[in-house]
């Protein structure tokens, strides 16, 4: 019997805001959540590594969800912290089966980014990913 494999959507899902260019004169609060920012935040190796991570080993698809066929998009909202570390996970659309839960444990495993930038200061950015269950 074939392994059906997880795949991951990433594309610019992470970003569902398009990235805007921030006033020079714009005062950085510490404890906002941006969406507009002049550098986005990146995964250690970018985005292919990304792709790899959460494609591995530290995802998986619910034995539940395999058995009753289910197929769709979890998508999951989070914050890149000034320092790097996601945090704040949210799923903002799930299809059950346990594939909500197992997408939030793979982003809570995730490490640090290279955190967001408005006027050459690390910020907290507010990112949103999407895993795509299928057989």
């Amino acid at each position: 019997m074939t392994k059906k494999l997880l795949t991951l959507t990433i594309g610019l899902l992470m970003f569902s805001v398009l990235t805007l260019k921030a006033q020079d004169n714009e005062t950085i609060n510490p404890d906002s959540v941006y969406t507009k920012v002049d550098v986005l935040p990146e995964f250690p190796g970018g985005m292919k590594a990304l792709g790899k991570y959460v494609d591995g080993k530290n995802h998986y698809y619910p034995e539940e969800a395999r058995k009753n066929k289910i197929e769709g998009k979890v998508m999951i909202q989070f914050i890149i912290n000034a320092d790097g570390t996601p945090s704040d996970f949210k799923v903002t659309k799930g299809i059950g089966y346990g594939c909500d839960e197992a997408a939030v444990e793979a982003f809570k495993k995730m490490p640090k980014w290279k955190p967001a930038q408005i006027n050459g200061q690390p910020v907290r950015f507010l990112a949103t990913m999407g895993y795509l269950y299928g057989l």
